[in-house]
């Protein structure tokens, strides 16, 4: 074999696996299209309000209260509390008698809770609708919620109340009870979130897939000029 020859296959060789480059990287930037327009699609599910809502749910305990499973963001990045994170939530509620409905770290909701009867939900499910509780026996609560001062948001009222909150770094639970504290609590309840994360994801993931199809181009354009 000539050197001419081995030239003009190591050159059919390179070509070859620039094209397969070519093509490998233009899936990829079908793939990244694909998602980042999902994700950009996903912000019309949004309320006039601008929240994601999942589906409204019955929420109810024999004892004085209701408490959400704690969320513990705080070693969450500082990001997800700026203007591309979690904006806010909201816990809207629906009921006859007036509720009561509060925020406050894990650690106070315990301490006021301790000894009391109530139910802590410990799985949720949509499809079909279905909540675990775990019950705890016990007496009713030495004061009204709304008596107490370490809430760091709360609303009272009757019929269709919404409670919205902007995070912040800790451990946090959300409360449901009748306002005057007295037994057997049950409600209609809709948990919600404002996010702008999904704009920003798409944005990026559209940026990066018109990246990835300009190196495509190069690619193929290159893979052409060493056939």
């Amino acid at each position: 074999m000539d050197a001419i020859t081995t030239t003009a296959l190591a050159r059919e060789q390179r070509g070859r696996s620039t094209k397969l480059g070519a093509i490998a990287t233009a899936v990829i930037a079908l793939a990244l299209a694909v998602t980042g327009t999902v994700a950009l699609a996903a912000n019309a599910w949004r309320d006039s309000s601008g929240y994601f809502n999942w589906p409204t749910s019955t929420f109810s305990s024999s004892g004085y209260a209701v408490t959400m499973k704690t969320v513990d963001i705080s070693r969450a990045p500082r990001w997800i509390f700026g203007d591309a994170g979690l904006d806010s939530v909201r816990v809207k509620a629906q009921s006859d008698r007036r509720l009561f409905i509060g925020i406050a770290r894990s650690a106070d909701i315990e301490r006021y809770l301790h000894g009391t009867a109530h139910n802590d939900v410990s799985g949720l499910t949509y499809d079909p609708f279905h909540v675990s509780y775990d019950h705890t026996e016990g007496h009713a609560p030495d004061r009204a919620p709304a008596d107490e001062s370490f809430w760091v948001r709360s609303i009272s009222g009757t019929g269709n109340v919404a409670l919205a909150w902007h995070p912040r770094p800790g451990s946090w639970r959300a409360v449901l009870m009748n306002a005057d504290g007295s037994r057997g609590v049950t409600a209609r309840l809709q948990l919600g979130a404002r996010t702008s994360l999904l704009w920003w994801l798409g944005a990026a993931l559209l940026a990066l897939g018109a990246l990835a199809a300009a190196v495509a181009a190069t690619l193929y354009t290159r893979a052409r000029a060493q056939r």
